[in-house]
């Protein structure tokens, strides 16, 4: 189960796009969590969405800093089941690129 934070909503669609279409993500096992610039989540909110999801990943090139902090304090309380890979790539095929490989390691 994947949740992956920030990034242009076109980007996240596409994301998903190839993961579904080449790797087998279902929809239901993946979640989206927009930056701040978007839509407004608070700590708890942000728990309930990425908290069971195997991995995080976070597209740091368009993301606010609270929702940064906030997964980064998830992260170190303990709070999150899976990991977090913070991904600096802006692209979709960047972002594909570092999910997957997070994912083989």
């Amino acid at each position: 189960m994947l949740g992956i934070g920030g990034g242009e909503p076109p980007t996240r669609r596409e994301v998903f796009e190839v993961l579904s279409k080449n790797y087998g993500l279902q929809k239901h096992n993946f979640v989206e969590v927009p930056p701040s610039s978007e839509r407004t989540i608070n700590k708890s909110k942000l728990k309930e969405k990425i908290g069971n999801r195997d991995l995080v990943a976070v597209i740091t090139s368009y993301i606010e800093h609270d929702l940064t902090n906030m997964v980064s304090d998830l992260r170190d309380r303990g709070a999150l089941s899976g990991e977090v890979v913070w991904v600096n790539e802006s692209g979709k095929t960047g972002i594909v690129r570092s999910i997957l490989a997070h994912v083989i390691q």
